[in-house]
Parts: structure tokens; sequence; C-alpha cells
């Protein structure tokens, strides 16, 4: 390329185009990786960016500078050259790392050349090899001679010529980059996803593809020449594969798994195909892993979440398809929830309307650990104890608790209670229906802490959703059909009303109906209380399933702590879900159990308590106080309406009785004014003959007796005459309670002979009234002498007093005389106070004695009632109005 060039600045200009031949050596080793592949298998993509780097600096510094070269074009006969310095650093340098770059090249051809199994490869690199190596022995010899200071041609541009035209013989003749068979194959190998390698005969690594070595994370030189069963997980599978290489067999998609040089598991297919020579020899083994980890992951995914739909499906079919009632459903289902998870427990917590507590009965426990609980089916918790615990659930939070002792010193009472539960963790999910929480669900561990997966989270969230629509809907069930209930009970209750009934009765038949509503108590107990203005106090008058020791110890309600005096004193309706020891009234064998106590308002005042049973632990909520104040309004009407008739039946009694009282008063005083004077005639002269007769004479004795029934018939003209026209005489202010006392001292010495003991009970804050002092005196008398006559072998004659209160102010004074005697019926109570009417032998009495009393009480405008039954004594009660 040299010629004669007589400027110096030309000369200088080609020489430095020259220099750029020496980029060749680069473009060599880049055309040996690419076409012997190892651009893809050994050489790191960031060394190639580096050489092409260089490359353009050194072709930047030959054309552009003189800092690479030096150039000082020297004339010769032929034209200039020049005299490289050898005092240039950077010259040595890039000139040793071209020559690398040639040495290189020839390493990896010869390499290739020696490994390449297809023979026109062979070829193709044998010319490539010899047409590189021609310019690298010149360029080295031109070196030494130019280090030597001989003057010489360019050899290097010789060198390299002649390797550009033996690398274009080999590419014409060979078709170096034509696609054949063999070299489709090595680009399949090379580039396709799956991972492959290439063993001998004796299982011994001669090549691995790109894929799998970014996949298994090594480099070729650290897996070629060792055994195929290092990457393989199971030991025993690579054995299998060399067994079947020694056999010649393959495999085809065997699932097994890599181990990557991190230790990571890869789960792949595995095939293996056998590689023959020319001959139809075996001379190696092709593998074929096929990456199916992802597969894996969304195979078992799927088919957990079938297994997982199955059984929430399963599970769920009870809710649907259970005709028990929504607790003894529930609890079915805890009981499978528990069993298919395989955890030690499992729960349902339901909160109140209110959410102030959470709970259950609705838990269950695996039978090793179940007999350390006595009652594992109910449970309650105030949410403010476990505010930790119920701000997390309230927040849509799972909680998952693997050891009690991870739980957060601020949950001091969460850990306690976790530990009297006896869990050891637990999982719990909420419960929510349409953004409301109504509970949550849980799974529990006894013996020891538990890691919980995620397929226990997803069961459980999943039946979470199903169990909230199951509680929402039968609440919804239940509250229509204790809609329907109560609108029958409603009409019911009214329908009783309309018969012809006592109180006791219809009250005693309304309580039946009331305890058939479902969801109370299971033994359907209860009590209706009314109050009895006789003794001041609320009288059980309607029972139902009560016990015998109950029915003893409050068949009137006293002043003792229960929760029906609590309900009367406080006038609301009082609800406990357990009665404990601060119940006063207790008996042998008494069931822990709840009350509904509910009060009966007739306007602003308590006439009756009705008292509901409850089954231990029962959920308190609104709707059944809504219920039952409901169903009180109803008693209330039934009782006012009886106690209406009552009083217009007593009023129609007493009209009766006065007009009768007033026409045998008018009818008596005739007759007695008639009789009076006939009977004062006989008398007389009964007197007169008695005194003419001997006394030893028998006629005495008819004189006797005629004037001893003279004086009868004369006393029995009187009382008559008292009960026709009592005498009018002056009231005055009296202390009734002084003058009962003064009463007892006239009656005590009968009372003492027939063995009757008094007993008195007077009100310390009695009004003063105005009566006949002598008229009541009477009165008492004789209702006193009744009473001991009542009671001829001894007793007990109680006379009490007491002020009746309506609105807060004092209504009617009231005296109550009873004793523990004979009693009498219902026949003998009609006609007590009938004139001339007497249960005494005759001769013994008159039968006037309570008519005058009734007249008496009746001028003071009062009234007088009797109560008695056979074998139970006799109440007589006086009622006067307070004066004004």
């Amino acid at each position: 390329m040299y010629r004669h060039i007589y400027d110096y600045k030309t000369a200088s200009f080609f020489l430095k185009i020259a220099g750029v031949w020496g980029l060749t050596p680069i473009f060599l080793f880049l055309f040996t990786l690419y076409i012997t592949g190892y651009i893809k298998k050994t050489i790191p993509k960031i060394l190639i960016s580096i050489v092409h780097v260089f490359c353009s600096i050194v072709f930047i510094l030959a054309v552009f500078t003189d800092l690479f070269w030096k150039l000082d074009p020297l004339r010769h006969s032929w034209g200039y050259a020049y005299k490289a310095a050898h005092s240039n650093l950077l010259f040595l340098l890039c000139t040793n790392l071209l020559l690398s770059f040639i040495v290189l090249s020839q390493y990896y051809l010869i390499k290739y050349y020696f490994t390449v199994k297809d023979e026109r490869k062979k070829s193709q690199i044998g010319y490539i090899v010899i047409g590189s190596f021609i310019p690298a022995v010149l360029s080295l010899i031109e070196f030494i001679l130019v280090g030597l200071h001989y003057a010489i041609p360019d050899m290097t541009h010789f060198g390299i010529s002649f390797m550009i035209g033996m690398i274009s013989y080999s590419i014409i003749k060979h078709e170096l980059f034509d696609l054949t068979p063999s070299t489709v194959g090595e680009n399949i190998y090379d580039n396709v996803n799956d991972m492959a390698f290439i063993s001998d005969t004796y299982g011994i690594i001669k090549s691995i593809n790109n894929s799998l070595i970014q996949k298994m994370g090594y480099v070729s030189n650290e897996l070629i020449g060792k055994s195929i069963d290092v990457f393989f997980e199971s030991r025993d599978f690579g054995n299998k594969v060399l067994a079947n290489i020694d056999e010649l067999r393959v495999l085809t998609d065997q699932e097994t798994s890599l181990k990557t040089k991190e230790g990571q598991n890869i789960i792949v297919s595995f095939s293996t195909a056998l590689i023959k020579d020319k001959k139809g020899n075996f001379s190696g083994l092709l593998g074929i892993a096929k990456d199916i980890t992802e597969k894996k992951k969304v195979e078992i995914e799927i088919s957990n979440r079938l297994k997982i739909e199955s059984i929430v499906a399963s599970i769920a079919t009870i809710l649907v398809q259970s005709k028990k009632n929504m607790d003894e459903a529930l609890r079915e289902v805890i009981i499978r929830i528990g069993r298919v998870t395989k955890a030690d427990a499992s729960y349902l917590f339901l909160f109140s309307e209110d959410k102030k507590q959470m709970n259950t009965n609705c838990f269950w426990i695996n039978e090793p650990y179940a007999k350390n609980y006595k009652d594992f089916n109910m449970f309650s918790y105030e949410s403010d104890n476990l505010r930790w615990f119920f701000d997390r659930i309230s927040n849509d939070n799972v909680i998952k608790i693997r050891d009690i002792a991870e739980i957060p010193e601020a949950a001091k009472n969460e850990k306690i209670e976790s530990k009297i539960f006896g869990l050891n963790a637990f999982l719990v999910v909420p419960v929510k229906f349409e953004n409301n929480l109504i509970g949550f669900l849980g799974l529990g561990n006894v013996a020891l802490p538990k890691q919980w997966d995620n397929t226990e989270e997803v069961i459980l969230k999943m039946l979470s959703n199903n169990i909230s629509s199951y509680v929402n809907r039968r609440k919804a069930e239940v509250a229509l059909e204790k809609n329907v209930q109560m609108q029958k009970l409603m009409n019911s209750l009214l329908e009783l009303q309309l018969k012809d009934y006592a109180l006791e009765k219809i009250l005693e038949l309304s309580l039946g109906l009331i305890l058939e509503i479902k969801g109370f108590s299971r033994e359907k107990k209860g009590v209706i209380f009314a109050y009895n203005e006789e003794t001041n106090k609320f009288k059980m008058v309607a029972t139902k399933n009560i016990d015998v020791k109950v029915l003893e110890k409050c068949n009137y309600l006293g002043s003792e702590n229960c929760y029906c005096r609590q309900a009367i004193t406080q006038g609301k309706l009082i609800f406990t879900s357990n009665i404990g020891e601060g119940h006063v009234i207790q008996h042998e064998n008494m069931q822990e159990h709840g009350h509904y106590c509910v009060p009966i308002y007739s306007v602003n005042k308590i006439i009756g308590l009705l008292n509901i049973f409850l089954d231990k632990e029962y959920i308190h909520s609104v709707e059944d106080e809504e219920f039952l104040l409901s169903i009180a309004n109803v008693l209330s009407g039934a009782i006012r309406n009886k106690e209406m008739e009552a009083s217009k039946e007593k009023m129609r009694a007493h009209l009766i009785q006065s007009e009768k009282m007033s026409a045998i008063g008018q009818l008596a005083g005739g007759v007695a004014h008639e009789i009076n004077n006939p009977m004062g005639v006989i008398l007389g002269f009964s007197q007169i003959l008695k005194t003419k007769i001997d006394i030893n004479s028998p006629d005495y004795i008819a004189a006797q007796s005629i004037e001893r029934e003279a004086v009868r018939c004369k006393k029995l003209i009187e009382d008559m005459l008292t009960f026709s026209r009592l005498p009018k005489k002056e009231l005055e202010h009296t202390n009734i309670n002084t003058l009962l006392s003064e009463i007892i001292s006239i009656v005590k010495t009968q009372a003492n002979v027939k063995d009757v003991e008094i007993e008195t009970v007077f009100d310390s804050l009695l009004p003063h009234k105005k009566v006949n002092r002598n008229q009541l005196q009477q009165v008492i008398i004789n209702l006193c002498n009744n009473a001991v006559d009542a009671m001829p072998k001894g007793g007990l004659l109680k006379i009490a007093t007491r002020t009746i209160m309506a609105e807060g102010k004092p209504k009617e004074i009231s005296i109550m005389i009873s004793d523990s005697g004979l009693g009498m019926s219902e026949e003998v109570k009609s006609k007590i106070f009938e004139p001339f009417y007497t249960t005494k032998e005759v001769g013994k009495g008159t039968g006037l004695g309570l008519s005058i009393v009734y007249e008496i009480v009746k001028s003071h405008q009062g009234t007088i009632e009797v109560t008695s039954a056979p074998g139970n004594g006799a109440v007589f009660t006086i009622r006067f109005p307070v004066d004004d």
C-alpha cells in the first residue's frame, strides 16, 4: 500500500490510517466468540462492553492524535515509513493488549475445534485458525525487529490481509453462516428456555446451555467435568438417571427437583435423549429440564383452593340443611371446623347488640383436653375487659398468636384469659355482616404453640361469611317468628280477659302462654305476683314448673335482696344472666339460671310482677325487653279489669246488703215495738209469780224459766231496736291505735281462758279519725269475741292497723282482725252480715252481732270485708276514709 509520496502531511495521514489495522485483533476476538458461541456461555456481557469501549478509544487515539503511534515519517526509496517511539507507554500497553486478543482468539478457536462434533464446523475453524495464526506470527516478528531498530516493511498488514482472505474463503466454501441441522440444533440448545446439558456415556457433564446457567446460578466451569447427579435434590433420582444411561434407556417427563447453587429447589419435568455418532453408537446423553415450579405452585394452590372450597361447602351445607335451632346448628359447624383443621379447639363468639359482651355456647375442644373443661359451652366476656382484642377485631384485623407469650404487655387481660381458657396459641377472624361486626370465629391450640398457615386462615374467613349470613338470616327469622308469636300471644291474652274466669286463673293461663314463646328457657319456668291490699304484699298468684322450695320461700315478696324486689323498688325491668351468691333467697340443689323481672304498672302504681326464668348465660336483647313490657301492659289490663269487676261486685253487694238491712231494720223496729210491751208484762208477772211460790216447789222452776226467757226476749228486742235505729252520738278525733289497746285489755281475759294469744301490729303513723268511740268499741269487741269463739282449741288473734296511701297521701285507715280458727265456707261468708243468721248453737247467739257491726261501720262511711276458707281462719278488714 506504500506509494512514492513526497508530501510529508499526506504521508503522515496515510500512515495513521494504516495504523487502524491494529484493531483487527479485537474484531477477530469478537468474531471468534460469536462463531464458537462462547459469547453467551463464558464471557460476561460487561467484558464485551469493555472490549467495545477499548476498540473505540484505540481508533480515536490512532486517527486523530499522535499519542498512540508517535509517528515520525521517514523517507525511504519506496516512500515514507515510520519509526515507533518505544518509550511510549500507551503504545506498548495497547500493543500487548492487541496481541492478547489474538492469543485468546487462538485459544477459543482451538478449544472449539476439539469439542465441536460437526465436521464442517471443524473445517471452518481450521481455516480461521491458520488465517489468524499467520498475522499473529508476522506481527510478533515485526514488533521484535522494530524494537531492534531495523527499518522493515509493515508485515502486519500482509498478515491481516492473509487472515481476512482465509476467513473469507472459509465463509464462501463452507457456508459458515448458513443454517444446517447442526447449527440449528446448537442454536436451539443454547437459546431454548428449558435447562439442558450434555454428558458423556459415563454421566460426566460436557456442556450446559444458557438457560441452565441463568436459572441454576452456576457458571460452566463449576459444572463441566462433574457427574450429572449434582443437579438433583434427590440423590436417588440422580442414581436413576445414571442407571438409565448404563441401560441405554431414556426418561420422559419425570417430575423431580433441581437444587440451585444457592440451595433453592426448582421443580422440573425432566426428560433425556440418547446422542449417537455417525456410526449410530451411543456417544452421550442430552438432558432437558422444563421448569414447572410456577405451574406446580398454581396446581397446588388450585388443589388447596378446591379442597378448601369443598371443606367450606360441606360445612356450609350444615347451616343450609339443618333443621335445628341456631345454637345447635352453629355448635355442629364449630365441631366440624375444629376436626377438619385438626386444631385442638374451635369456637364462635357473638357480640351482644350493644357490643358490650362477647358470648358463646359454641365452643369445641378435642377429646384429650375436654375433661379439663366443666362447662365449655358457656363463656361470656365483657368487651371492655379485653380492649386490645376487641379493638383489633373491630378494625377487621386477623389475630394470629403463635404463642401466648408473644401477646403484648398492653393485652395483659387477654393473656390471663387465654391461660384460663387453656389455649397456648389462637387464630381469630372477625365475623361481619354488611360491615357490622357481629362476632369472631377462631381456632386454638392447647398443648403447644402453633404456627398458623394460610389454609386455616382462608377456611375461617370463608366460613365467617357463611356464618354471618346464617346468623343474620336466623335472627331475622327468629325476630319474624317472635313477632308472629307475640301477636298470637297478645290476641290469646286479650281473649282470656273476655272469659268469665277468676283473676288467678286468667294469670295462670296467661303465664302458660307466655312461657310457650321459644328462647327464654328450656324448662319453661315463670311466676306472676299480684299486689294484695289486705297484706300490703305481692302475692304469688300464678306459677309454672316452680320448685316447691321456691313456692315456700317466695309465696309473698318480702324485703329480702332478690331481683323481683329490686324490680319493684326501682320500678324498672331487671335482667340477670345468672343469679349469684348476692341473691339472698337460696335453696338446696338450686340450678344456675337467669331472670327477667318485669313490673306490671297501673298508671303510676305497680300492681304486679312477671318473673321469667332464663337459661344460664342467656343473651339479653332490647327486643326481649320491648316484648316483655308489652306483655306486662296486657296483664295490667287484665288485673285492672278484674279489680274493677270486683269493685263493682262489692258495690252491688253493699247496695243489696244496705237495702236488705234497711228493710229488715224497719221490720225489726216495728216487730220490736209490738212485742216489747207484752214481753214487759210477761216479765213483770213472772217475777211476781216467782215471789209467791215456794222455792222448793216444782212451780218455782217453771216461773224462773218464764223469767229467764222473758229476759232473753227483752234483750233480743233491744238488739233489734239497736239494729233498726242506731243511736246518734257525737263523733270525736280518736287515736285508733290507743282505742284498740284499751279494747284488747277488755278481751284479753276471755282470750287467756281459751288459750288464745293476741298479737298487735300497729302503724305508728296512722292518722287520727273522727269516730263514735262507743260504737267502734262495740264493733271491735264483737269481732274479737267471735274470733276467740272460732278458736276453741286456742290459736292466734292478730290485730293490725295500716295506712293505705294513694298518690303519696294517706287515703284510708285499715283495721284487720284475723284468727287462726276454723274458718268458714263461701256460703257462710255470703250470709255472715245478714240479721238473725248465726252459726252458733241455739241460745248462744241472736245473729244480730255482725249485722250491727256492719251498720256501725257503714254509718262511719266505712267498709268491712271478710276473707276466709275452711281450716284457714278468717280475716275481717275494716276501712275508713281519712278525714279531710
